[in-house]
């Protein structure tokens, strides 16, 4: 599976997608941590998406993280508690999105 790539689509935002986009740089998705990992480390928010949207979900920024039906926002304040519980975890997709779920 790939995963794509939109760094900086916005003023620190980067976009995380598994659908190619118009000037997305494609990657492995077995890279999926280190990617928010480096993003996180920019002190940069991170949406990853599954689907295209029709609408772009508004996060709450009072928040860490939040998580919707096909999307992940990730604040920049989300790396500590993040890179404490997954830190030389594997990790997939699923897992990942389950335990931001269960951890709001």
């Amino acid at each position: 599976m790939k995963i794509y790539i939109l760094p900086s689509y916005q003023a620190k935002k980067d976009l995380i997608t598994f659908f190619p986009l118009p000037h997305s740089i494609e990657c492995d998705s077995e890279l999926l941590y280190e990617t928010l990992q480096a993003s996180l480390q920019m002190k940069h928010e991170v949406f990853l998406l599954e689907k295209e949207l029709i609408e772009f979900p508004v996060p709450d920024s009072v928040k860490r993280w939040e998580v919707g039906d096909s999307w992940i926002w990730l604040s920049a304040r989300s790396r500590s508690p993040l890179m404490k519980t997954f830190c030389g975890t594997p990790m997939s997709y699923c897992q990942f999105k389950d335990f931001l779920s269960q951890n709001k």
